[in-house]
């Protein structure tokens, strides 16, 4: 068996399916991340050896704990992967239930399993098994607000023995535009896996202030907000704000590491979106802009006098996850 995952602080690095690449996870690990996980990674494409999902899996070293997130829906597929996550260097190994995307939920996988107790039951058991790695999972509420159903997924992970019970606090159906229910975290029983929580936490001090009202909990995830402030994790530490030089070069290593990790398909898609909220330049061209060494010193002083103006307002919703 392999050690238990020991976390470098309270504050995790949320999955975000394109974003949490093997660069960006390295180098938020390295502003204080307490672990970092992949974004979602299918299972029966790893299984495969697929390109793009060992791509999606690809990691680096960090100086800190790195998480393999999977999606599946088949006991025997999950179970493949997951036997891979210990292979790959990873330090955990998680199944999502929480992905309301259309296409996920479309293939049975994601918040779709949510309500089918027979299916998760194999599934988490496989979870535990196929792996030595310490094991979790990261679902929602529930697939309708208020149904209760991550109660009784909380009874099916402790039965499993997974290390580790991650809420979203909002249901399947509300998306990312229904509120978060920070006191659905209140409810869960005192034992089991450790307890996570992730939901819109937009600052630092929003993350302190979920970890000290919740004392049940033993991390919060920090997503969106670490794309445009990738030292809130030293904040959260209760550190001083970089200047605005070092704060633009982190964002800029940000951006390269994003091109770098991306193919070219994703980039176009997904950089403009991120580009824009910053203020930068964002059309498709941008990503070749990007990858361009000698262009660097140009990138810094655009996102130095952007910082000087005010730090960028954290990313709400999903607006390039498209």
């Amino acid at each position: 068996m392999y050690p238990p995952l020991v976390l470098q602080s309270p504050y995790l690095l949320a999955p975000m399916a394109g974003f949490t690449t093997s660069g960006v996870r390295r180098l938020l690990l390295g502003q204080g991340a307490g672990a970092a996980s992949t974004g979602l990674v299918d299972a029966e494409g790893l299984a495969r050896q697929s390109p793009g999902s060992l791509r999606r899996a690809a990691r680096e070293a960090a100086p800190g704990p790195q998480i393999l997130q999977l999606f599946a829906n088949q006991p025997e597929i999950l179970g493949q992967a997951a036997a891979l996550a210990a292979p790959l260097g990873f330090q955990g190994v998680e199944l999502n239930l929480g992905c309301p995307a259309a296409p996920l939920v479309a293939r049975g996988c994601g918040g779709a399993l949510l309500g089918r107790w027979p299916e998760l039951r194999a599934l988490l058991k496989v979870l535990r098994e196929a792996s030595p790695l310490p094991a979790g999972i990261k679902c929602r509420s529930g697939q309708l607000p208020g149904d209760g159903q991550f109660l009784i997924l909380h009874e099916l992970a402790a039965e499993a023995g997974l290390d580790w019970f991650c809420l979203h606090p909002r249901s399947l159906s509300g998306a990312y535009v229904e509120q978060p229910d920070w006191s659905l975290v209140d409810r869960l029983p005192a034992g089991g896996p450790r307890l996570w929580a992730v939901g819109d936490l937009r600052t630092a001090a929003e993350a302190r202030a979920a970890l000290a009202a919740h004392p049940g909990l033993e991390a919060v995830l920090i997503g969106r907000a670490a794309l445009t402030l990738p030292w809130i994790f030293r904040l959260c530490r209760g550190e001083v704000a970089p200047a605005p030089r070092e704060g633009a070069a982190l964002l800029a290593a940000l951006l390269r590491s994003l091109v770098a990790d991306l193919d070219w398909q994703e980039a176009r898609r997904l950089l403009p979106g991120l580009l824009g909220h910053l203020g930068l330049p964002a059309d498709e061209a941008a990503a070749f802009r990007l990858a361009d060494r000698r262009r660097l010193p140009e990138w810094i002083d655009l996102l130095e006098r952007q910082l000087i103006a005010g730090p960028p307002p954290a990313i709400t919703g999903n607006p390039f996850l498209r």
